[in-house]
């Protein structure tokens, strides 16, 4: 009778350990967090404005804390439309790196890209891109010197399009830097508060021109991949997209004015 009971028991309890694993699976405990619609948090670790035969670039670096490949390339897209929505450029890029990722400028490219989104408001003058999009991930998890090793996915226009109308969220990256500088500007009283702000706005920007630093945008060290003719339907659903999302649609830097103190003239070419 012993016996019997203990294998009762022993039964009852691997059922019971059984039943709450199966609910905990359906739940999704102790599963990865699911991704979400507008990405992650993220710190802006710089941002650099170029031009480059006539062009405008702008081009933005952030880190996220142990994001999964669908979440830094929807902090990408997100960040993306607030960029373009902010500056007027030929093409944006914006670049997601991971927390403990390469500091150097130089580094930042290859295994240390986490995702990337390219923007061309008229892809048609940017050489190498032939559609508004070009959003891609590495499906791997950073190691511990922030470095990815996985599979690169490349976004559809569908997937870039269904992602960009869900998000729910349209807050920038946290800029440190900015933040303590507003802070010491709002200590120091309203006559060094207005030079405070005006520091924190070039916080994180950096001006290159043709030579070194401006470079084509890399992914790897590859080209922008050809993705085929564009057509004109595709370009007004991308502008009335980012219209309808981010409330403002982004142009060609042709029509920026002609006063472009925070940058350098192109003549003064400047490297890393």
């Amino acid at each position: 009778m012993f016996v019997i009971a203990g294998v009762l028991v022993l039964s009852g309890a691997s059922g019971a350990f059984a039943v709450y694993s199966g609910t905990d699976a359906l739940l999704g405990v102790g599963r990865e967090k699911a991704p979400s619609l507008s990405g992650r948090a993220c710190t802006t670790v710089e941002t650099l404005k170029m031009r480059r035969n006539g062009q405008r670039w702008v081009r933005k670096f952030v880190s996220t804390e142990a994001a999964n490949g669908v979440d830094r390339v929807r902090t990408a897209l997100r960040i993306t439309g607030l960029l373009a929505k902010e500056e007027k450029a030929d093409l944006y890029q914006v670049v997601v790196l991971d927390q403990a990722g390469p500091q150097d400028r130089a580094a930042r490219r290859g295994a240390a890209i986490g995702a990337e989104v390219l923007f061309a408001p008229d892809p048609t003058r940017m050489p190498g891109m032939s559609t508004p999009f070009v959003a891609r991930y590495n499906d791997g998890k950073a190691n511990t010197a922030g470095l990815f090793h996985g599979r690169d996915v490349t976004l559809s226009t569908d997937d870039i399009k269904s992602t960009m109308m869900a998000m729910d969220d349209k807050s920038d990256c946290f800029d440190p830097i900015a933040a303590a500088a507003a802070a010491a500007a709002g200590a120091a009283g309203s006559a060094s508060g207005a030079h405070g702000e005006e520091a924190a706005a070039g916080h994180g920007e950096a001006t290159v021109e043709d030579g070194a630093g401006a470079t084509a945008p890399e992914h790897g060290g590859e080209p922008i991949p050809e993705h085929g003719e564009i057509k004109a339907e595709e370009k007004g659903v991308f502008g009335s997209m980012m219209a309808m999302v981010w409330g403002d649609s982004a142009e060609p830097a042709a029509e920026v004015p002609a006063d472009h103190s925070a940058e350098k003239p192109e003549s003064e070419a400047v490297g890393h």
